[in-house]
């Protein structure tokens, strides 16, 4: 497990410190129309305030309050909420024949947490992730502050953007020769900052290269729902949709709250992996990334209630 404690002199972003100083100042001095008519407007920040009133009103009716809320939990999630969890994934997300088993399953404060736990878990120090170009600035520090994992891009054509098997081997190979050994490729569907959604043929050419070169499949579909036309000529389409729930040792998906359902502040996300090493590694060091049992209650309300998340989303 790479968690080494090297002199973080040494890990500078220049341009994403730039980035978040300026995100920074703008939360602590937020725009609000009746307290703060002078306050910042962030635009650089993902978040989705059209929908806000719909899920207050829903939070609003939360009355379910019990002593189990107050209590300790288990740091990989409050079982009733994994279940819940586990139904809205199989049934929203994947939207596959298989179901999604609780015990599966990891939640955490958010998906950039579970970011963090893969790098500790997943990698040796100095390996690298290859993740397509453009992509979110924040994946750099997220791999490489804690875990010491190297970002490798896999540049892709401006023309098509498509992912193609010479681009990949390209990036395999200079990361080798950089003396960071590839060990997982992360692929963010629909695409973050694109919004870009990789079609059947670009997502099973990735699946089977990463196969072939034994490295993990990362898959990051934390803006599944967030897409303009569901009944697009190219749907959005889960990774595990495609393998039909059968993800083994080598492929984990990751969604969360913060994008489809605006609540970047609950700070709830989730790993859903087969690979019963890896899940046991991260429970074993999470306890700091654990969510609030009563977020995670709250947020079990809003996703067992399957006509409001029908509505919601429609």
């Amino acid at each position: 497990m790479a968690f080494s404690r090297k002199n973080k002199q040494e890990i500078k972003f220049p341009l994403l410190e730039t980035y978040r100083n300026a995100q920074i100042e703008f939360m602590m001095n937020p725009y609000d129309p009746e307290r703060n008519s002078e306050g910042g407007i962030p635009v650089a920040i993902a978040e989705n305030n059209l929908c806000r009133e719909i899920l207050i009103s829903k939070l609003k009716c939360y009355d379910a309050f019990s002593h189990g809320v107050l209590n300790y939990t288990s740091p990989d999630g409050f079982p009733p909420t994994k279940s819940s969890f586990a139904r809205f994934l199989s049934k929203t997300i994947f939207k596959s024949e298989f179901d999604a088993r609780s015990e599966n399953l990891i939640i955490a404060a958010g998906v950039t947490a579970l970011l963090f736990l893969l790098s500790c878990t997943l990698f040796e120090e100095n390996e690298s992730v290859l993740i397509p170009t453009p992509y979110y600035p924040a994946f750099d520090p997220d791999f490489k502050t804690l875990g010491g994992v190297n970002v490798v891009e896999v540049k892709i054509p401006t023309d098509n953007g498509v992912i193609t098997t010479e681009g990949l081997n390209e990036s395999y190979n200079r990361s080798v020769g950089l003396g960071y050994p590839p060990k997982a490729f992360l692929l963010t569907n629909p695409h973050n900052p694109t919004g870009r959604i990789y079609s059947l043929d670009e997502i099973a050419l990735v699946i089977s290269w990463c196969q072939e070169k034994h490295i993990h499949l990362i898959a990051d579909e934390i803006y599944a729902l967030s897409i303009f036309d569901p009944s697009d000529d190219n749907p959005f389409l889960s990774v595990a949709n495609i393998v039909h729930g059968k993800l083994g040792d080598y492929i984990h998906i990751l969604w969360g709250l913060s994008k489809d359902f605006g609540a970047s502040g609950a700070r709830v996300g989730v790993l859903f992996s087969q690979n019963n090493d890896l899940l046991q590694s991260i429970r074993n060091i999470m306890i700091l990334s654990s969510v609030p049992v009563l977020m995670q209650d709250l947020a079990a309300y809003i996703l067992d209630d399957s006509t409001f998340v029908r509505d919601y989303l429609s």
